[in-house]
């Protein structure tokens, strides 16, 4: 059986500059609020960041996502979804050099 997700955050954006500041600050703010220490939460946001930037490059501006965070296991998860094609905004990127 399937437990129901309760989201303490979930927000449609469409994938622009202004949304990606407003899913980053909102972020931060959940973040803060259940005394995640400043330094994880800097590179929760960054990380954050990277992927939307990747994920707006990937499928343009025009595209839009939903941003979530919720509790499993008593840990926070923070769910970026957006419809279309498989892509992994975290995966490391090629580089044009033999390994």
């Amino acid at each position: 059986m399937r437990h129901r997700k309760i989201f303490n955050y979930e927000k449609q954006f469409q994938l622009n500059g202004q949304s990606i500041d407003t899913v980053s600050s909102d972020i931060e703010a959940e973040l803060t609020s259940i005394e995640v220490e400043s330094l994880n939460r800097i590179r929760i946001r960054l990380s954050i960041e990277e992927a939307l930037l990747r994920m707006r490059e990937q499928f343009g501006e025009g595209a839009e996502f939903v941003a979530r965070i919720y509790y499993r296991f008593s840990r926070p998860v923070i769910e970026i979804a957006l419809e279309g094609a498989v892509f992994n905004p975290l995966k490391k990127e090629q580089s044009g050099l033999a390994p």
